[in-house]
């Protein structure tokens, strides 16, 4: 640990493999382009040509100039680092010279590279093809740009497996696994494919069945109404509900070599996601009863709960005037979020059940002899003391984090509880607002949702290495 603390990183290294990253960021450019073309907005093509051109230049003579070396794993995690923030700067690019403040581009950016969902941008001024790049960068950033990197850079050695543990998280990953990236791929854009037209079947024209299914997939929740899913059907929005659960699973479940899926009630995320949504479900109605009927109150219940574990951030109410205690229970759910392997944020099902056993071993301890051994298990399988550490740690970072961004909005003079679910929101990268995140929010404190979005997504840890001086710089001894 103190050699990987102390040794710089390789500058090569890591511009070789954003110069790979980068012809690949220039290749998704044509998507929006695409549309761009359709609904006839060509002074957004042209934008995004000469970027893309711009990019891929860039990442081409990169690519071929550098020699060929493989990542550490602080390399690994530099470059996930990165490629959240080069992601979100040619989308900010490109609407910035489309008219838009640059904060605010960059803000809406990050927002969709990290499939949060906030936005400080007027939802009527955006156009056809701004609407569409939110929502498909959402979807790209879902499974995460890393996996999709491997997915095409895929080979022998342990770039990969780093590159791919650092997207997916602490579950073991073998080498089988590495090389099903591309069926992950495939079963997720077919999932996306499903969720689309189940859209499209209850009543959404193809344009918002489809950018609605990549933010619901992706558990981001950039909708294409000011209402967000108010606007919708209730076939639409009980069909949302079913896709942002499938969103929040992990998607090793979906594999279609993986035999897990028939039975998946065995698996301890997957029925801890449906406790979690149950019992905050309920506090969540409890507070709702008190302003409404008790058919709107468990209509807006579950759906607002869903959305909140699943940190998609779709909603069908105001939340500014949600009752305290529906708040607090959205909060619960947003900080959880959901299973490690989905592309859910929050501090996680895998990482809440290790907090609860491990408490649960700390009390029973109190009542047996010392020799007893008792072991930490998540689906049987025995946890290491460096698993449980690492669980923990994530989880004091992410909380570490949001108090100290709570501050600086109760300093500015927001109520503690709105500043409070408005910076769970961003750190668990779901998207929910009470109203705070709009046009008119001070720049500095979009500043510090914008990093909280950042951080969020990478789980803390990879953002605090990038900002490490050693990173960059060997001490002089």
């Amino acid at each position: 640990m103190r050699d990987f603390l102390i040794r710089p990183i390789r500058y090569q290294a890591v511009a070789k493999y954003l110069s790979k990253i980068l012809i690949i960021l220039a290749a998704l450019q044509l998507a929006p382009i695409a549309v761009s073309i359709i609904y006839q907005e060509f002074s957004l093509t042209v934008i995004y040509l000469m970027l893309t051109l711009f990019i891929f230049t860039i990442g081409y003579f990169g690519d071929k100039k550098l020699p060929e070396v493989d990542l550490d794993i602080k390399e690994a995690l530099v470059l996930a680092s990165f490629i959240y923030f080069i992601l979100s700067l040619i989308m900010a690019t490109v609407w910035t010279f489309a008219g838009l403040p640059f904060l605010d581009a960059l803000f809406e950016a990050m927002s969709a590279a990290t499939t949060t969902g906030l936005s400080t941008l007027p939802i009527e001024s955006l156009s056809q093809t701004m609407l569409f790049t939110r929502s498909f960068v959402q979807w790209i950033g879902g499974l995460s740009i890393v996996v999709l990197t491997i997915s095409v850079l895929i080979g022998p050695g342990t770039t990969a497996y780093r590159l791919f543990t650092v997207s997916v998280g602490e579950t073991k990953v073998s080498p089988s696994a590495i090389k099903a990236t591309k069926i992950l791929w495939r079963a997720y854009a077919i999932i996306t494919a499903t969720c689309m037209l189940a859209f499209y079947l209850s009543g959404m024209d193809l344009f918002q069945a489809g950018c609605q299914a990549m933010a619901t997939i992706s558990t981001g929740g950039f909708a294409t109404e000011k209402e967000s899913f108010a606007a919708f059907s209730s076939a639409a929005i009980i069909f949302c509900s079913l896709f942002m659960v499938i969103g929040a699973t992990n998607l090793n479940m979906f594999h279609p070599l993986n035999k897990a899926h028939l039975n998946i009630f065995k698996d301890t995320q997957w029925r801890v996601l449906i406790i979690c949504i149950a019992v905050l479900m309920f506090i969540f109605f409890l507070g709702m009863i008190e302003t409404c009927s008790w058919k709107e109150a468990i209509y807006k219940s579950f759906f607002q709960t869903v959305s909140a574990q699943s940190t998609s951030g779709f909603s069908t109410m105001d939340f500014a005037q949600a009752p305290a205690l529906s708040k607090l229970s959205a909060i619960f759910s947003m900080s959880i979020g959901g299973s490690i392997g989905s592309t859910a944020g929050g501090i996680k099902i895998y990482r809440l059940v290790i907090f609860i056993k491990l408490l649960y071993i700390l009390v029973i301890r109190i009542h047996q002899p010392k020799e007893v051994i008792t072991h930490l298990r998540v689906n049987n399988i025995a946890l290491s003391r460096e698993d449980i550490e690492a669980a923990i740690v994530s989880i004091t970072l992410f909380f570490l984090t949001v108090l100290v961004s709570v501050t600086f909005f109760v300093g500015a003079g927001y109520n503690f509880l709105d500043s409070l679910f408005e910076v769970v929101s961003a750190t668990g990268t779901v998207g929910l607002s009470t109203g705070i995140c709009s046009p008119d929010l001070s720049e500095h404190l979009k500043i510090i949702l914008f990093f909280d979005m950042w951080m969020g997504r990478l789980e803390i840890f990879p953002f605090l290495i990038l900002i490490y001086p050693r990173t960059w710089v060997k001490r002089r001894m």
